[in-house]
């Protein structure tokens, strides 16, 4: 079984919303619990909260199948330790820095007006 404790909080994992999903999400951990993890993890769409997720190999996952196909387990989801997305979560923060000082200036255009 996997070792939760090797998960420390700040570490950047990639995220699944079910075992089944093939699109995986960088997120940063947030809690670290004895046998699953919480995040938040960034899609194009924003963060999301996801609690209590488990690693892809838990057999928990093969277990609750039905649970995850049937959306019992929103909000839930599955996650490996690797860093390829660091790079991905890096130029998404980079665009998303850009587009905020690029709406300050017009904020700040607009008030001198």
């Amino acid at each position: 079984m996997f070792d939760y404790s090797k998960v420390k909080i700040g570490d950047i994992v990639a995220v699944r919303r079910s075992p089944d999903d093939p699109q995986t999400h960088p997120a940063f951990v947030t809690r670290v619990k004895p046998k699953s993890i919480d995040v938040l993890m960034l899609t194009p769409g924003g963060f999301e909260v996801r609690l209590d997720l488990w690693h892809e190999t838990d057999p928990r996952i093969v277990q609750h199948a039905e649970e995850f196909r049937s959306q019992i387990f929103v909000g839930r989801g599955v996650f490996k330790v690797e860093n390829t997305g660091v790079k991905e979560l890096e130029d998404r923060l980079i665009k998303l820095e850009q587009r905020v000082e690029a709406l300050m200036d017009i904020v700040n255009k607009r008030n001198r007006a």
